[in-house]
């Protein structure tokens, strides 16, 4: 058919496409605009573009429409060498695309010779695509339209915090949610001999020879071992250099947190509170507030230690460090160890559960009280890696009868393989919310949340939510745990309490 591609199998035609944003550029200060008017910039004048635009690297499968993206803007590029060797390469189990594929689509203004030679040497024949469509540039208005969306879900719309969402755009354009995947469907549709994966990264970058730079100026090969497909980008937080501010200051930044806390819309507060940090980058409450406005675990990462480092540049490390008070009660030192609690939740979100319970234990020791309920993930922690013995000291130590404790105790009976004292356990556990097995089980989806027991009704939904996502990790690591608990509810007749 004139004007389009026909593929009958997956892997028998891919398409290429490099292309610059229509709408998004990175400003001055590093945070990620949009310009309704389409932005003049391509990829052969990047150099020149009066403002840095979003790049789109794309390799997809026409058969399926399973496809790889790459993000990078106009001053942070991928290698395109680099790129089609990670599309192409082998994945792990459940991975996206993967293998070359017979019939490369390649438009004619990134076509270089080189790049030709190299496709027909690997076996893939080269083609121009017939027209705009058949590139694939269809795909670039609803990436665009993910782009935007994900943007709301970070508290700083700069490019490493877009690029910490790259897996949920693809998650969603490759329709992960629903039944049959794009990823499905190119599994599904491969025949014999696909997919035909690459041999070793150094063979491959030595069979595309180098482009005259003056024909194609953008990246064309890496260095290293490993290929080069995720550029770092311009971060938008101010660097924490200089003196530490004066109290003035720090204070005049903390008021325009509280105006920040006061906005109606979400956008309107991230930013408030981003033009704290333009008065001092060691303002704490700013990054505590930025991390539990956003949406990306990564993002979340960099500002909790952010305020973990601005605590101890304004106090000094050693203030810090003595352990022999009650941390709590010093005011000054709360905001430290938030920073610390929301770094060890979003280790155990990531399940990087021993990383987060070094920080768990330290918190506590800090706290003997724990003000902050950082007891509930630490004996949960404990549980997953196996540590009975030192979880039943710890029990023993917190009197504490809320759910998240009781269901741990129910655990901890297993894992030391009483079953006696773990149906007693789960007496009292379902006493407390018996909505919470549900959950455990996955007959009900469980998002994880890092706010306090104490705003939630005991036995209520909300309650038994939290309790789950802070004890499913170590009942899925505790072998045969999930499979004696569906029996006893069962039994009981209440697996379909929610």
């Amino acid at each position: 058919m004139r004007g389009s591609f026909k593929s009958e199998y997956s892997n028998q035609i891919h398409q290429l496409l490099i292309t610059v944003s229509r709408h998004f550029y990175i400003k001055k200060d590093g945070r990620i605009a949009y310009q309704e008017s389409p932005l003049s910039a391509h990829v052969k004048n990047l150099a020149e573009a009066q403002k840095e635009p979003l790049v789109y690297y794309i390799v997809r499968d026409h058969f399926s429409g399973n496809f790889i993206l790459g993000l990078g803007s106009g001053q942070d590029l991928i290698p395109l060498i680099d790129f089609l060797y990670a599309a192409w390469r082998k994945k792990e189990e459940g991975g996206t695309l993967a293998g070359l594929p017979e019939i490369l689509s390649v438009p004619k203004n990134i076509a270089t010779p080189e790049l030709l030679s190299g496709l027909k040497e690997l076996g893939i024949k080269p083609v121009h695509p017939p027209s705009g469509f058949a590139s694939g540039i269809a795909m670039i208005r609803s990436l665009e339209e993910n782009v935007g969306f994900n943007l709301t879900r970070i508290a700083i719309p700069d490019f490493p915090g877009l690029l910490s969402m790259e897996d949920n755009i693809s998650h969603y354009m490759l329709g992960g949610s629903f039944r049959k995947s794009k990823k499905q469907v190119w599994k599904e549709g491969l025949t014999g001999g696909h997919p035909r994966v690459p041999g070793n990264l150094k063979t491959f970058r030595e069979i595309f020879p180098d482009p005259d730079p003056e024909e194609f100026s953008l990246p064309w090969k890496g260095e290293g071992q490993n290929p080069q497909i995720r550029v770092k980008g311009r971060s938008a937080l101010p660097p924490m250099e200089g003196e530490v501010p004066s109290p003035q200051k720090l204070e005049k930044a903390q008021m325009i947190v509280e105006e920040a806390r006061e906005k109606f819309f979400t956008s309107a507060r991230c930013s408030r509170a981003y033009e704290a940090l333009q008065v001092t980058p060691y303002c704490s409450d700013a990054y505590l507030y930025l991390a539990n406005l956003s949406k990306s675990n990564e993002e979340k990462v960099t500002l909790f230690q952010r305020a973990v480092e601005a605590c101890k540049a304004i106090w000094g490390a050693e203030y810090f460090q003595e352990i022999d008070r009650n941390f709590w009660h010093d005011v000054v030192s709360r905001n430290y160890m938030r920073g610390l609690l929301g770094l060890a939740l979003c280790y155990y979100e990531q399940e990087k559960i021993g990383a987060a319970a070094a920080i768990l234990e330290y918190l506590i020791k800090l706290d003997p009280e724990d003000n902050l309920g950082a007891r509930y993930f630490l004996v949960n922690s404990l549980l997953y890696e196996g540590n009975a013995r030192e979880a039943q000291a710890f029990l023993r130590k917190y009197d504490d009868d809320s759910s998240c404790m009781l269901y741990a105790r129910v655990l901890l009976w297993l894992q030391l393989d009483d079953k006696v004292q773990a149906r007693i356990a789960l007496e009292e556990a379902l006493e407390a919310n018996m909505r919470v097995p549900y959950r455990l089980l996955r007959l009900h989806r469980v998002f994880f949340r890092s706010a306090g027991f104490y705003q939630y009704p005991e036995g209520s939904p909300e309650e038994a939510e939290l309790c789950a996502s802070i004890s499913l990790p170590a009942w899925k690591n505790t072998p045969g745990a999930k499979d004696w608990l569906f029996r006893q509810v069962k039994k009981r007749n209440l697996q379909h309490i929610y």
